[in-house]
């Protein structure tokens, strides 16, 4: 079973559930994230190769070995919403969004940081990028994730609950988890953002 189909497994548990949020970000998150300066934008065809030199520095350390393929048809699929972490020209990280329904859901999928330049919030940038974009609706939309050992404890700071485990076909563990974005959290994300000196080269889904 791949990331995705684990993913699109979570989202229909969860509707059947009627999983729903309450509180606003501020009240969720753990700590105070604190995003590294960079520039985020939507990535383009020519950020692929150096992603995919990203994601094979990982591979086998803090990402289970198999899942390359994913990653290679998430950075070309024209339905995901990735985008790119920049300092000056060098592209430095970045993250996807899948299956994303506005003022419903989405899910997280495959962010990545240079392994040169972790630990220094880039990926919080990158995070906080997404969850900006996303449109709450009225009632909220709620992201879903698959996150493996090493990143479960970098979501649960930020707010993330975990609702189940899984196991895939070549024994690699992963927590299922999400979080609901609620109208009025882009302000906090925005706050956050704009502190960090994080640009935006892009714009919001507020459609």
């Amino acid at each position: 079973m791949t990331l995705r189909e684990l993913a699109l497994r979570e989202i229909d548990s969860s509707r059947r559930l009627g999983l729903a949020g309450s509180g606003s970000f501020p009240d969720k998150v753990m700590v105070r994230p604190n995003p590294g300066k960079c520039h985020i934008r939507r990535s383009r065809e020519s950020d692929i190769d150096a992603l995919e030199r990203m994601y094979r520095a990982h591979e086998g350390n803090t990402i289970p070995p198999g899942y390359f393929p994913d990653f290679q048809a998430t950075l070309r699929d024209a339905h995901t919403h990735y985008f790119v972490a920049t300092v000056g020209e060098q592209v430095i990280g970045g993250g996807g969004l899948s299956s994303y329904e506005p003022g419903d859901s989405a899910s997280l999928t495959f962010g990545i940081v240079d392994p040169d330049h972790c630990g220094k919030g880039y990926g919080t940038a990158i995070l906080l990028a997404r969850l900006l974009f996303v449109n709450p609706g009225t009632r909220g939309c709620r992201i879903f994730l698959q996150a493996t050992q090493w990143s479960a404890a970098f979501f649960a700071r930020l707010g993330f609950k975990w609702h189940a485990s899984e196991q895939d076909d070549a024994g690699h563990h992963f927590l299922s988890g999400s979080h609901v974005v609620l109208p009025g959290d882009e302000k906090v994300f925005a706050r956050l953002l704009a502190e960090g000196g994080v640009t935006l080269g892009f714009e919001p889904d507020r459609g």
